[in-house]
């Protein structure tokens, strides 16, 4: 299935729009060369999106760009936050392939399941490659993925998110940082901030011959016995996931 992507900015003109972000933690924080420009600093500063989408059944994500010296002790991090101060952060390590989640405010998380076990965002990692998390459907459980054209998605990472975290209303976080004091060169250079959501093909109208009249038709599927009208789904990690 195709993905349609909603761009929320392209961080193209030198200066970070206050009506899409709201610097929550600095400092470290620039938008310059057409990228937001996440330092990797022991305040470890932080950018919250203004743009809100459900979560449900799609993926925020962005292009990341590492620069730098990739030290043990450096973090880079995107995540989904909600209108009420919850968030569940992707973490990377830029030195290894270590990867992890964290969560914030009411929202917690378990189960967690490396499944990129050789790359993460370390010294492999191809510049310019989708970064991003979502998908999270009924069953709570949140996948972390990188993609290289915004088509295929590939899962790096998954946990089960728990607490309070109202999924149907979220937007972008990136955040950087540094545990030791030290002070790294270290910089997360993110691009293109976009939503991106499985195309849905609805039905065609069509005009079927109803006694003499022509008419409108109502696409309808066979359920157990009956036929009900059709209500188009995507299909997203082997299950057929509902519009919410």
């Amino acid at each position: 299935m195709a993905n349609t992507q909603t761009l929320i900015d392209d961080f193209g003109d030198g200066t970070l729009d206050p009506a899409k972000w709201e610097i929550v933690q600095s400092p470290g924080v620039t938008e310059s060369g057409g990228t937001l420009n996440m330092a990797a600093v022991t305040d470890y500063p932080r950018v919250d999106g203004k743009t809100y989408f459900n979560l449900a059944s799609g993926i925020l994500a962005a292009k990341l760009t590492v620069s730098g010296s990739r030290t043990a002790n450096t973090e880079l991090y995107i995540g989904a936050h909600d209108a009420t101060g919850n968030a569940i952060l992707a973490m990377g390590s830029p030195a290894d392939s270590y990867l992890t989640f964290q969560g914030s405010g009411l929202a917690s998380f378990s189960n967690e399941v490396t499944t990129d076990t050789t790359v993460g965002l370390g010294p492999s990692w191809v510049n310019g490659t989708w970064w991003g998390i979502g998908n999270l459907g009924a069953d709570n459980v949140l996948r972390m993925y990188k993609s290289t054209d915004g088509q295929s998605w590939s899962e790096m990472s998954r946990c089960t998110v728990g607490g309070t975290f109202d999924k149907t209303s979220v937007a972008l976080s990136f955040m950087a940082g540094v545990w030791d004091g030290s002070s790294p060169n270290l910089v997360g250079n993110f691009d293109d901030a976009s939503f991106w959501q499985p195309q849905i093909d609805y039905f065609a109208p069509r005009l079927v011959r109803w006694g003499s009249n022509w008419i409108w038709a109502t696409p309808k599927v066979r359920v157990s016995g009956s036929w009900v009208p059709a209500a188009p789904k995507p299909r997203i990690d082997g299950a057929w996931d509902p519009m919410t």
